[in-house]
This record gives structure tokens, C-alpha cells and sequence, in this order.
């Protein structure tokens, strides 16, 4: 740094020599002695000598300038860090050390509240119960009941045609359509289109009359019924699963609107 300061300050010296040695007016004198063309009139070369000369003035203005501004250059240079290098050293450091300080603050601040939003979806599963409802005799547990057990909700209770109590708790309710068979052994999706509709609306009817009026209810079955948009529904938190995958993620889903309501 003080390296740079002596050559911006030589570099300076030696401009203003420069000029003090250099005699603006032999210039003139020399431009006056030139002959002058003869297609040209003598008012005229007289003019543009004039002009030569003013900008020659201008031009030595510009260059004691420019001298004048890195003399003056040089000497901030000097009173800033001149005095003592470690102290600019010092304030490098500490603005450094206060923009990394700022960084990892804002960093920290970022990962506590994705870990806040983490720490609240896992509290809506950890606090949810869930009812699972198969409107079939089988005794069987399908394989989403274990599924949904371990992801952990509070506790999944499997229901059948023998042991549906007369009132579900539970913060979500499933509907299983998609493992139901009739007494005959048919499957749900070899029933006729309006032998789905007339059954889907029974088992629904049969599972709101059972629930709390904020539970959410969750109608599993890979196909469409239009008893599912009709008003029977209508008020309700509900939301249909066409697959295994569909019914995990929004069963999840569910607990969190229960877990919103239950906090309003």
C-alpha cells in the first residue's frame, strides 16, 4: 500500500516538471512561422493558431488536474492506511468477521424454522387418531392399516361389518371401498356401475352418522363415483384415494387439517 502511494505521488512530481519545463509559447511562435497555404487567407491562419492555442491552455488545465487529483489521491491513500497497516488489516478483519456473523445468523434463523415446520406437521400425525372402516365381514387387516401404523399416527383402529361401534372418535375416518367384497365374494370394482353408486352411498351415509362433524373423512377406491361430488358430502372435510400411495400421503394430509381445526 505504501509502495502504491509513493508511485501515485512520483507519478505526480513528474507531471508538474513536465509542464514547468515546457514553454507553451515557442509552440505558438513555431505555429505562427509556418507559412501558411496559399489557398488560405492570412485572417484565417491567424484565427486557427488561436484556436491551437486555447486548446493547448485547456489541455495543460486538464493535465495539472488530473496531477492535482492523484496527489490528493495519494495522500487519502496515505492518511487511511499509511499511519499503520494493521489497523486497516483490523478493519478488514472485522468486516469480515460481521458480514460471516450476519450469514450464519440468517442461516440459523432459516433451519430453526424448517425445523419448527417439521417438528408441527410430525405433531398433527403424532396426535391423530384415525379410524379405518372395511364395510366387509373379512377379519383381516389389509396391508394400509399396517402401512398407516407405521407412519406413526397416535393410533389406527381397524372396523368391520362385525365390530362397527356406534360412534367413531377417531380425527380421520377411512372409507375402504377398494378391499370390500360382498357376501358372494365380488369385488367393489366388479360391481355393477349403479350397484357402486347405491353402495358407496350407503357405506358414506353410514360413516357420517358415526363421525364428529370436523373429522375428515378419507374415501379409498381406484375409480369414480358421483355420489363422491353430491351434496351428501356437502360441509364435510373429505378427500378420495385412488391408490396406496395416494391414501398415505393424504391421510397425512387429513391429520393436519384436524389438527388445524382442532386448534381454532
Amino acid at each position: 500500500m505504501r509502495k502504491a502511494t509513493i508511485i501515485i505521488l512520483k507519478r505526480s512530481n513528474l507531471f508538474m516538471d513536465l509542464l514547468s519545463t515546457f514553454d507553451y509559447s515557442q509552440l505558438g511562435d513555431l505555429i505562427a512561422q509556418t507559412p501558411a497555404p496559399t489557398t488560405t487567407a492570412p485572417t484565417e491562419t491567424v484565427d486557427t493558431v488561436a484556436l491551437l492555442k486555447t486548446q493547448l491552455d485547456f489541455l495543460k488545465f486538464v493535465i495539472q488536474f488530473a496531477a492535482l487529483f492523484f496527489a490528493l489521491l495519494g495522500t487519502w491513500v496515505t492518511f487511511v492506511f499509511g499511519k499503520n497497516l494493521s489497523d486497516a488489516r483490523k478493519v478488514a478483519e472485522d468486516i469480515i468477521k460481521e458480514k460471516v456473523e450476519a450469514r450464519v445468523d440468517n442461516l440459523i434463523k432459516t433451519e430453526v424454522q424448517s425445523l419448527k415446520r417439521s417438528i408441527d406437521r410430525e405433531k398433527a400425525i403424532i396426535f391423530t387418531e384415525v379410524d379405518y372402516y372395511l364395510p366387509s365381514s373379512s377379519v383381516n387387516e389389509p396391508k394400509e392399516v399396517k402401512l398407516l401404523r407405521g407412519r406413526g399416527f397416535k393410533d389406527v383402529d381397524f372396523w368391520n361389518l362385525n365390530n362397527l361401534p356406534k360412534r367413531l372418535w377417531g380425527n380421520v375416518c377411512v372409507l375402504d371401498l377398494q378391499n370390500y367384497v360382498d357376501a358372494t365374494g365380488k369385488k367393489f370394482s366388479e360391481l355393477p356401475e349403479n350397484d357402486k353408486e347405491t353402495k358407496a352411498k350407503t357405506y358414506i351415509n353410514e360413516i357420517l352418522s358415526l363421525i364428529t362433524p370436523n373429522t375428515v373423512v378419507v374415501i379409498y377406491i381406484n375409480g369414480r363415483l358421483k355420489v363422491i361430488n353430491s351434496p351428501i358430502l356437502e360441509g364435510r372435510y373429505y378427500v378420495a384415494a385412488n391408490s396406496v400411495v395416494a391414501l398415505m400421503g393424504w391421510v397425512a394430509d387429513s391429520a393436519y387439517v384436524a389438527y388445524g381445526e382442532e386448534q381454532i
